[in-house]
């Protein structure tokens, strides 16, 4: 088994999808954040914040 079986083994659905939809609110919560909270225009960095979590879960998924 080479180097890129043994990463691509490792790696689950689940983890995988937490990091992309985490990756996509840390980098579209400018632009989201007032679709969602429309009577909250200051929800950018909570939005942020809950990107990154999803992302930290998703890496602990796949490291653990």
């Amino acid at each position: 088994m080479d180097y890129w079986q043994g990463v691509l083994s490792r790696l689950n659905v689940v983890s995988v999808i937490l990091i992309v939809v985490g990756a996509a609110l840390g980098f579209g919560a400018r632009k989201l954040a007032p679709l969602v909270f429309k009577n909250k225009p200051d929800m950018v960095l909570p939005v942020k914040m809950a990107g990154l979590f999803l992302v930290v879960v998703g890496a602990l998924i796949t490291l653990f």
